[in-house]
């Protein structure tokens, strides 16, 4: 059985940096051999993924989560995280990675905070 990787993300409403990066690793060499799925924290309208690589949004994603079973969870950016972090103690034997996009010193705030605790 080809080991998983879910990649969440906050939404794919717009093709910025981090969903070119998550594009990107779909479509490396270097992942080739693993199945790949990608799930967004909001719903709407997806930009740029194929139908088929989308696991799920809002509320059906944590269901579709569990019947994937992915073997790491990689979230992106606050709300992927977030739901990354959540997912993990439901998944146990998954292996968590956070990535973010922003210099915590000009982030500021509260939100410079969250990202470095759930990070």
């Amino acid at each position: 059985m080809r080991r998983r990787i879910l990649h969440v993300l906050p939404h794919a409403r717009s093709l910025a940096g981090t969903e070119r990066s998550v594009l990107d690793l779909l479509g490396s060499r270097e992942l080739a051999a693993y199945e790949q799925r990608v799930a967004f924290v909001r719903g709407g309208p997806v930009q740029g993924f194929e139908p088929g690589l989308v696991l799920a949004s809002r509320a059906g994603l944590l269901p579709a989560a569990l019947r994937f079973r992915p073997d790491l969870v990689h979230g992106w950016l606050l709300q992927g995280n977030a739901l990354g972090a959540l997912l993990k103690p439901l998944l146990g034997h998954a292996v968590l990675i956070t990535s973010e996009r922003h210099s915590h010193r000009r982030l500021g705030g509260a939100r410079s905070l969250l990202e470095r605790l759930v990070a």
